[in-house]
């Protein structure tokens, strides 16, 4: 399980990763518990207290919570490790592009606000979902729908 979420942090969440590596550097040479640490200071600023929410959903995607912390005011890391900016991975015309399907627009409707061809859309569309590790729209929406 911390491989997993460990290997999650470091590709979704790049910046909070490279923060938490530095933190737990020292640690390093022993590789699991260097991978525990990174985890379990993920979980306590992320996911803070035992409540009826659910902290990952149906899809895999993470629930963030205000987390109390006594050093918020002076910790470096706040909106780095607590609260992480997701890293979709996709480039800009992908969420361009996706954001406008997700607006209920067809391959056609896209092609022409974006000024290429219908093509186009649907090899930028297949590419986008392949980063995302997604088979459909639907799937692509409930995953990255507040995060594009």
């Amino acid at each position: 399980m911390t491989g997993a979420l460990f290997a999650r942090i470091e590709t979704e969440y790049p910046k909070a990763f490279k923060a938490l590596s530095e933190i737990y550097r020292k640690s390093q040479p022993n590789v699991n518990y260097y991978r525990f640490l990174i985890c379990h200071r993920f979980i306590r600023c992320n996911f803070g207290r035992l409540d009826n929410k659910q902290d990952i959903d149906g899809v895999g995607r993470f629930t963030f919570e205000e987390v109390s912390c006594p050093i918020k005011g002076e910790c470096k890391y706040v909106e780095v490790v607590c609260n992480p900016e997701f890293d979709t991975h996709l480039s800009e015309r992908q969420k361009e592009v996706m954001k406008l399907y997700m607006e209920g627009m067809r391959d056609e409707e896209i092609a022409d606000a974006l000024y290429i061809s219908p093509e186009t859309v649907r090899t930028t569309k297949r590419d986008a979902f392949r980063k995302a590790g997604v088979h459909s729209l639907a799937e692509f929406t409930i995953q990255y729908r507040d995060k594009l």
